[in-house]
């Protein structure tokens, strides 16, 4: 698994300090065909243009980020060295989040507001349910495929819930 690798890095700690990032405490391993050269040195510049914030905003889940702080992180890893979608579709469903409640109740008005008395109760239920798993299916689907970089991660958010207002319109529009 290690094909093409000629060597590896390790460090105890990482420092930000004046603009730019420092290793201590650093091992290089140096990897030939006939050997293994290990050195270590106490300090060493480390090239890599990421800030402190972005860097810790790999750390920190993004459920529990505010909306402001997704936006801070969203901007700086969309235009920084890193595109992390896992930032974006977190930013764009919290955006979001009214318009998933209302296609929702949309949804669920024509099954509930049908005279009971008409029949078919059981398969308006199961179809209720059939559109709701299918709307979070979607919804989760997509958001897995913006995050490994299969869609952005906007049209991962909105694109379901696009596809579910046109049903909920077509079943206002039937029923």
């Amino acid at each position: 698994g290690m094909v093409g690798v000629d060597a590896m890095t390790t460090a105890s700690a990482a420092v930000f300090k004046a603009g730019h990032w420092s290793l201590r405490n650093v091992q290089i391993f140096a990897i030939t065909p006939d050997q293994i050269r290990v050195t270590r040195v106490a300090e060493m510049p480390w090239s890599v243009p990421l800030l402190p914030d972005t860097l810790r905003s790999f750390a920190h889940p993004t459920r529990t980020m505010t909306l402001l702080t997704l936006w801070q992180s969203y901007r700086d890893l969309q235009s920084g060295a890193l595109n992390m979608n896992r930032v974006a579709l977190a930013f764009w469903r919290r955006v979001s989040y009214p318009w998933v409640g209302l296609v929702m109740i949309l949804l669920a008005v024509p099954f509930v507001t049908r005279n009971p008395r008409g029949g078919g109760l059981a398969a308006r239920i199961m179809a209720g349910l059939v559109l709701g798993l299918g709307f979070h299916f979607l919804t989760e689907m997509s958001g897995y495929i913006s995050v490994s970089g299969g869609i952005p991660p906007l049209a991962a958010t909105v694109l379901p819930i696009a596809f579910f207002a046109a049903v909920a319109g077509l079943l206002h529009r039937f029923t």
